[in-house]
């Protein structure tokens, strides 16, 4: 390819029946969006924006409602609509842009902007196109202005004056959204899939252990039905706090996050600000389980696979001989265990809430009589973490490989 044909607006994938079709052009935005300022009937829900999800339910999604409680004024989004939320959040400081994929309308607030396109497919391209970061941010910073305390200004004028690249022939445009929400569609239906064994965990999670005042639980395997009732003991019985220091030993320096564990530090995104001095470091071993003191009453716990060091401000845990580790480290995640942990914890305020080994050892939770039946439970919900982890990565890949079609769909945003 020339120079002078790399400068054309013109995509690297193209299909074959628009190879003769011409260049993209660049247009206001607003040749395709316009805001068409509906309001509330009275009859909709209140929903939010999310990067990953689109629009969603604000109480099924955030918990709660946030709306006023007057909603006469917010904003009607019809199916296909456009919205446009200017509050940053991670990788988009400037704020996301969603269509709506909704079979029926809703209302967010009055702060977003809402957009109808001239037909749902360029509601698609519009979406898929502001997935990226960097063509989000590349499109609205130069329209955003920055109030006091940094908040984002942006008139529904000034976010219609940016321009964008599109296909000129509703033809292609339509070929190109149907590429797009097939590859959606299917993202949609494996994340559905993984929700589902999520939410069998958490069922899986609320039966296999006892739930409170009860001492066997409701889900047990056959083999340890005539085993009895579960045990109660404190957990100082079951394990001893190890207090090894790393001295001047090189040892992988390790974390613990609430979602996955025990983790190595490397392999976190996030900024590493440790010190370089890690003599008085804790040594940790493979089985041992590691707590954030600071964090238990959250979840921020797990079992090690690996040999390493973590911050002084952690408790390790070296369980007994007949103690299953990994048993223990779902266990601990169990929602009534958390809360006890949160019980036991001490401070004045949550962000000084902390659990040391002595208060903890003193804590009792009900046992299995049995190491068998803490294996078999262990490697139940071992093995369907595997199948999410599983799930987890199919959806990635589907997802890298559409970021790399949108690269090869969309001229270079160089371009």
């Amino acid at each position: 390819m020339s120079e002078k044909e790399k400068k054309k607006l013109i995509p690297k994938f193209r299909f074959p029946e628009f190879k003769d079709s011409g260049e993209w052009k660049k247009i206001p935005i607003s040749n395709v969006l316009i805001e068409h300022k509906s309001i509330s009937t009275g009859r909709e829900k209140v929903y939010s924006v999310s990067v990953n999800k689109g629009l969603v339910e604000q109480i099924k999604h955030l918990g709660r409602s946030f709306a006023a409680a007057n909603t006469k004024n917010y904003k009607l989004v019809l199916p296909g609509d456009v919205v446009y939320t200017k509050s940053p959040t991670g990788d988009f400081p400037f704020g996301i842009i969603k269509q709506s994929k909704l079979n029926f309308s809703v209302i967010v607030s009055p702060l977003y902007l809402v957009f109808s396109p001239p037909n749902y497919a360029i509601g698609t391209i519009l979406n898929s196109y502001f997935e990226s970061p960097e063509r989000a941010k590349i499109y609205l910073e130069p329209l955003i202005q920055k109030g006091p305390k940094n908040t984002i200004n942006i008139t529904p004028q000034r976010f219609l004056s940016g321009k964008i690249s599109l296909p000129p022939e509703e033809n292609e445009q339509q070929k190109i959204a149907d590429c797009l929400s097939s590859i959606d569609e299917v993202i949609e239906l494996e994340e559905k899939k993984l929700e589902k064994l999520q939410k069998h965990k958490k069922g899986l999670m609320q039966n296999l252990f006892p739930n409170e005042g009860e001492k066997v639980p409701r889900f047990r395997f056959p083999e340890f039905k005539d085993s009895g009732e579960w045990e109660e003991k404190r957990l100082g019985e079951i394990f001893q706090e190890r207090n090894e220091r790393n001295g001047n030993g090189k040892f992988e320096l390790l974390s613990v996050t609430i979602s996955k564990g025990v983790v190595k530090t490397s392999q976190l995104e996030r900024k590493n600000n440790t010190t370089s001095d890690f003599s008085n470091y804790k040594k940790v071993y493979p089985n041992d389980i590691v707590y954030n003191s600071m964090r238990m009453w959250q979840g921020a716990s797990g079992v090690s696979k690996w040999s390493g060091i973590v911050s002084p401000a952690y408790t390790v845990l070296k369980p007994l001989s007949d103690q299953n580790s990994v048993f223990w480290a779902y266990y601990f995640k169990k929602s009534t265990s958390v809360e006890n942990f949160k019980r036991f914890s001490q401070g004045l305020t949550p962000d000084t809430w902390n659990l040391k080994f002595p208060i903890f050892s003193k804590i009792k939770m009900i046992v299995p009589k049995l190491k068998e039946e803490q294996q078999k439970i262990a490697d139940c919900l071992s093995s369907l973490d595997e199948i999410i982890e599983l799930q987890t990565k199919k959806i990635e890949l589907l997802k890298q490989h559409k970021k790399g079609l949108m690269q090869g769909l969309f001229p270079s945003i160089e371009d």
